[in-house]
């Protein structure tokens, strides 16, 4: 099927003779990226392992300790957007289709206005708590994952979806001019029953094809050929004289092409499970160790505490050749040679130190602070503050990068409301994505700076600090009422002692 979208994108000039080639190679690894992520590793037990571990069946056919999924969790947990905010609108507040990456950073004021009502609005009615969850993961396990924008003309509201990338039988794929900055084509492949449909989007229009089997005659003969159909004409987006634009914006991660998370740490992982099965099984052979027989064959079914005999024996137990000198020294010489050998398995220990060293690395090169196999991470607390702050590091140019991309979605369903809506949208200028705080909070510290801005006097400070402590949730309100009510209890207390003072020759203080 790509091979017949990209003839359709050659026709119109927008891709080169190696598209369909760097398109295969890309679904190839974002499925790899997927399928390790869950924990399908490419290493697979054989049939005489999964008997000697007594493994039964093929079921969940893998043995691994998946480090994978932990390098993506531990990013995309600490990317949550608290809000987009809108600041003033700028004199054109139209935005172009799929604009380039605009900052993620800027001044912004708390005063309410149309504008962040409906980008609110926007966000409440697509579920975005949910919405930028699958989002961030995917980006970062993928490398790169879309969202897609249309107009919803039931709800008069823009629709946001989650569309994951190409892996080789669905997904999305975009299209860039010659300068990689526009986006001028995005392809949607998906699965309608036992269809395959695909749709391609371009800044003014929609093609709509299914791929099915049709019946050639050529020259008398019939052939079935897979062929993309279109359904129908091409749909034109234009209205108001404005082009929508392909309704898809991409979230990259690292890098204008995308790179995942996993490139670096699916190596280190094939050796972690290759080593991990080998220690297992070296913990198995010291256990149940194999014997081998010499000179004779033993009973089988050896247990624990049974007694061999290698001689041979009458029915009285007394050795046949007791009477015999001849057959007593031929039996003799004969015993001499029987022997069982307890075949020696490797060391364990080595190999579980080799686990430890790869789940170091895992967490080296990833910038993970990955605990230790045996326990917890025998490396000094400097490392894994190391690890902490590069972590930091990293999430923090995750925000600019996806914060680009959420100002993109907010611009793009601005402008698609503008054109297609039965009203327009609040004018806005600009949007700017609004992160909660990344840092790994450490209770012990909060709980000290909070004395700390108390006794200092800055207890309205010390209240907000108390507030990122689970179960603490203070307001600014809840702050506001809280000091009303320790200076209403300061003046009861302060007139309830000037009241008890004694009058002094007709002179008090009341």
């Amino acid at each position: 099927m790509l091979d017949k979208i990209a003839e359709i994108l050659m026709e119109r000039g927008l891709v080169s003779s190696t598209w369909q080639a760097d398109m295969e190679h890309r679904g190839d690894l974002a499925r790899l990226y997927r399928e390790y992520f869950e924990g399908n590793h490419r290493l697979k037990l054989t049939k005489e392992m999964r008997q000697m571990m007594q493994i039964t069946d093929e079921r969940l056919d893998r043995y691994n300790a998946n480090y994978c999924e932990m390098v993506v969790t531990q990013v995309a947990d600490r990317l949550t957007v608290d809000k987009i905010e809108v600041r003033e609108p700028s004199p054109q507040s139209i935005p172009t289709p799929n604009p380039s990456p605009q900052s993620g950073e800027g001044n912004n004021t708390n005063t309410p206005n149309p504008a962040q009502e409906w980008v609110d609005a926007l966000l409440e009615d697509n579920r975005f708590d949910g919405l930028q969850i699958d989002v961030r993961e995917a980006g970062l396990r993928d490398g790169v994952t879309f969202v897609m924008a249309q107009y919803d003309d039931a709800s008069g509201q823009v629709m946001l979806a989650h569309e994951l990338a190409w892996d080789g039988d669905t997904g999305v794929m975009v299209v860039y001019d010659r300068q990689g900055k526009e986006i001028v084509a995005g392809v949607k492949v998906w699965w309608e029953g036992d269809t395959r449909r695909a749709n391609i989007y371009y800044p003014n229009s929609i093609e709509r094809f299914r791929y099915e089997k049709v019946t050639i005659n050529e020259q008398g003969q019939e052939r079935e050929e897979m062929r993309l159909n279109a359904l129908g004409a091409p749909e034109d987006t234009t209205r108001k004289g404005m082009l929508p634009g392909v309704p898809l914006v991409p979230f990259f991660n690292k890098s204008k092409k995308g790179t995942s998370e996993l490139v670096n740490v699916i190596p280190l992982q094939d050796s972690l499970n290759s080593t991990l099965i080998s220690a297992v099984m070296n913990a198995l052979l010291t256990a149940f160790s194999i014997l081998f027989a010499k000179g004779w064959q033993p009973p089988s079914g050896i247990t624990p505490g049974m007694v061999l005999n290698s001689g041979i024996f009458n029915e009285d137990g007394s050795p046949f050749w007791a009477e015999n000198k001849e057959v007593a020294a031929a039996a003799a010489a004969l015993n001499q040679s029987y022997d069982l050998i307890r075949i020696q398995p490797g060391e364990v220990e080595p190999l579980l130190k080799q686990c430890e060293f790869i789940i170091k690395q895992i967490g080296t090169v990833s910038l993970t602070p990955v605990p230790g196999l045996m326990g917890g991470d025998s490396q000094s607390g400097e490392a894994l503050q190391e690890r902490r702050i590069g972590q930091l590091g990293k999430v923090t140019a995750a925000q600019v990068r996806l914060g680009n991309s959420w100002e993109n979605v907010a611009l793009l369903a601005h402008r698609l409301q503008t054109i297609y809506g039965n009203e327009p949208p609040p004018a806005a200028g600009h949007f700017d994505t609004k992160w909660k705080n990344a840092e790994l909070r450490n209770d012990a510290n909060v709980l000290k700076l909070a004395e700390m801005l108390f006794k200092w006097g800055f207890e309205r400070e010390a209240l907000r600090r108390l507030s990122q402590l689970p179960g603490i949730q203070y307001s600014d309100e809840d702050i506001a009422a809280l000091m009303e009510e320790k200076a209403a209890d300061a003046t009861a207390k302060l007139g309830q002692a000037v009241g008890n003072v004694p009058d002094f020759g007709g002179f008090n203080f009341n």
